[in-house]
């Protein structure tokens, strides 16, 4: 989590490398939001899209489906520009926000107030990116 004005701009400038360099620029992306606070109304005026509940027929513990009758989950679909979602990335940054996904077909980005997550399809992209941005990544062989 950031203590002041200068880490949040440097978690936001990593979040933002990271996530353009798994989707390329201008690329589409989908995104997916849940919200447990109610907090979502200034997303729908931003090309997000509020999505039906989750039904109670599907299978969850019970822990899991009273949790989930309290979320709301967003979705949208946009091109990746960085800078675009800082508002939602600094919300994340401060475990102000429930949890954040944006994906590509061969990847997925996932920030969170520790860091980030980060799925990707192939095996060789894997690597590259890992090499290309190891100073930024856990030094546990997992990589997490």
């Amino acid at each position: 989590m950031p203590r002041d004005a200068s880490e949040l701009h440097q978690v936001l400038n990593r979040f933002n490398v990271v996530a353009s360099i798994l989707f390329g620029m201008g690329n589409q992306v989908a995104a997916w939001l849940t919200d447990y606070g109610g907090g979502g109304d200034e997303l729908a005026r931003d090309r997000w899209q509020k999505l039906p509940n989750i039904p109670e027929w599907v299978k969850t513990s019970a822990d899991l489906q009273e949790k989930l009758a309290l979320a709301t989950v967003w979705h949208t679909n946009v091109k990746w520009i960085p800078g675009d979602f800082d508002a939602l990335l600094e919300r994340a940054a401060y475990g102000a926000l429930g949890p954040l996904c944006i994906q590509s077909e061969s990847a997925a980005f996932c920030p969170y107030d520790g860091g980030m997550d980060v799925f990707i399809k192939d095996d060789k992209s894997r690597r590259a990116i890992r090499e290309l941005l190891r100073e930024w990544a856990s030094n546990l062989e997992s990589g997490l």
